[in-house]
């Protein structure tokens, strides 16, 4: 005769359902390692280019579009990784960005591109979270180049967002804070490698010496990182012993401290994505009047109402 089983026989113990531990750390760096393998494909291609010598020293397109991938497949689905045109509600603008970080869930474009492949695709300023310009070549002209880019799309007009916007549609006024704001722009030079007869060193410097100089009349106008694969990495820490990076936000009166990482080259990419990350989890961006900005500009004749005929 079959025993039927009783529901509370041989009972396993929950205390032995346990996550795996691996034997080495691969799962315990698996982002660091995705990061590390993005950047090998990165400098892979930029060996490419140069070697078809599309241009020594600026990005090729096939750089550019490289970059935007990897930085789509690592950035949340929040952010739209995308290359375009810059321009601000006075009507000027800085042109062609090779790599434009916005919002596009709240935020519109203000000019669509020809087709679904076009760059010149015009995003207002105040939809940006970060702008990135890619060099195939570091060297002290191309450096030039890009802070140059750069600081123009800083000095864009884009209002600051007060520290209690919460949202982008949410302001609590309790909340703000004297001197704090939570949409900084983050701008960052990307080169695929050091010209062989440079040190890092020695571009570091020139890089934090031209900030200097721009941040006498503002530091929003600053290049917030330097980054050169298998190289190092250049940006801004607080205070003398204090190893946590500006953020932009809440220390904008707080001392500066130059800051740079060589002892990790391979990990120049992964750096970049974790200052990259936290600037977007801390942003909220100011896009309330976007239509209005963008939509009535400035009159230039005066519109005459009379009354709707019966």
């Amino acid at each position: 005769m079959t025993r039927i089983q009783s529901w509370n026989d041989q009972l396993p113990d929950p205390a032995a359902w346990q996550p795996r531990a691996p034997s080495d750390d691969n799962l315990r760096a698996a982002l660091r390692l995705t990061c590390r393998g993005a950047q090998r494909r990165i400098v892979a291609a930029a060996e490419l280019e140069r070697e078809f010598d599309i241009d020594n020293f600026d990005s090729g397109p096939a750089l550019e579009d490289l970059v935007r991938k990897e930085l789509r497949r690592l950035l949340p689905l929040r952010y739209d990784v995308s290359a375009g045109v810059v321009d601000d509600s006075d009507g000027r603008t800085v042109g062609d960005c090779d790599v434009v970080i916005s919002n596009r869930q709240w935020a519109p474009i203000i000019k669509p591109g020809a087709t679904e492949e076009s760059r010149r695709v015009h995003f207002p300023i105040e939809s940006l979270y970060a702008c990135v310009e890619i060099k195939t070549t570091a060297t002290f002209a191309s450096i030039d180049s890009a802070m140059g880019k750069l600081v123009s799309v800083s000095r864009l007009n884009r209002a600051s967002n007060p520290y209690g916007h919460i949202t982008e549609n949410q302001h609590l006024m309790q909340f703000d804070r004297p001197g704090y704001v939570l949409n900084p722009l983050f701008t960052i030079i990307l080169a695929s490698r050091l010209d062989p007869a440079m040190r890092f060193e020695d571009v570091a410097r020139r890089f934090f010496l031209l900030n200097e100089q721009v941040g006498r009349t503002s530091r929003d106008e600053m290049v917030k990182m330097l980054c050169i694969l298998d190289s190092g990495v250049a940006y801004y820490g607080l205070g003398r012993n204090d190893a946590t990076n500006a953020d932009f936000c809440r220390d904008r009166n707080s001392e500066l401290t130059e800051t740079t990482i060589t002892i990790s080259p391979e990990d120049v990419l992964f750096i970049l994505y974790a200052h990259l990350l936290g600037h977007l989890t801390r942003s909220i961006l100011n896009i309330l009047h976007i239509s209005t900005n963008y939509g009535y500009g400035r009159p230039t004749q005066t519109l005459c109402y009379g009354k709707v005929p019966r």
